[in-house]
Formats: C-alpha cells, structure tokens, sequence
C-alpha cells in the first residue's frame, strides 16, 4: 500500500465507499418508484422524498463509524497484534449493536419530531412519519450488516 501511485491506491481504496453510496441510492429510487406505484397518491411518494435526507444522515454517521472500526483493526493488524484485533473487533460489534437498536428505537420515537424540524409540510406529515418509523424500525439490521461488510 506505500508502494506505486498513491492516486491509483487511493482511488481502488474509494471505489467500494462510492459503489456503496451509488447502491444507497438507488435503493432509495427503488424505494420511491414502489412507493409511486403502489400508491395512488403523489403525496405518498413525496413522503418518502421528505424522509430521505434523515435516512441518509443516520446510515452516513454509521458508516464513517464503522470505516473508523475497520481502521483501528487494520492498524492492529498490520501490527501483527492478533489480541488487539479480536479486542477491536469485539468492542466495534457491541457499539454497532448498542447504537443500533438506539438509532432504530429513538429514531422511531423521534420520526415526527425530526421532521418537524425539517418543516415538513403538514399534508405529507403522517405518510412521512410512518415510512420514517418502518425504516428507522429496521435499520439496526443495515448497520449490523454494513459492519459485516467494512
């Protein structure tokens, strides 16, 4: 990794973090054109318009956690320190299970208090708040996933 050209080195180092982001993305396209045609009405898809900024937030925060795991295990690693790793990797599977379950539970809590804040139109307001809360629901499963995968 010291070797050859760093722009080579740190561009195959991004291609999983953008192919990762390009993928979240089109899950939420997915997600709208779904929403669009399983819905007869246009407000339900801007409520899912409406959440994903919020969606988007909390699954960034996580992974930029979990690349900074997936760092200190690496420097263990490399250090040929096999307890340190193991101790890394433990302590990283507990945060990501803790903020997890937080995440989904206040997160769904919180969903109709969050998009208040975003001034969320009151028209799209319960469509929203619903979407929101089956996705915070069950974003402790993504974030376990996504700490499998860093």
């Amino acid at each position: 990794m010291t070797e050859g050209s760093v722009l080579k080195k740190i561009t195959l180092f991004a291609l999983p973090c953008i192919a990762s982001n390009a993928l979240q993305n089109l899950y939420n396209i997915l997600d709208s054109v779904i929403v669009g045609k399983a819905a007869g009405d246009v407000s339900e898809l801007a409520a899912v318009g409406a959440s994903g900024s919020l969606i988007t937030l909390f699954l960034n925060t996580v992974t930029g956690l979990l690349t900074g795991f997936s760092v200190i295990v690496g420097r263990r690693f490399g250090s040929k320190d096999e307890k340190g790793v193991k101790r890394v990797y433990g302590n990283a599977l507990f945060v990501s299970i803790v903020i997890g379950i937080l995440i989904s539970v206040l997160g769904a809590v919180f969903a109709r208090k969050m998009l208040t804040l975003m001034d969320t139109p009151q028209s799209l307001m319960d469509s929203a708040v619903e979407y929101l809360r089956v996705i915070f629901l069950g974003m402790w499963t993504g974030i376990l996933y996504n700490f499998f995968c860093e």
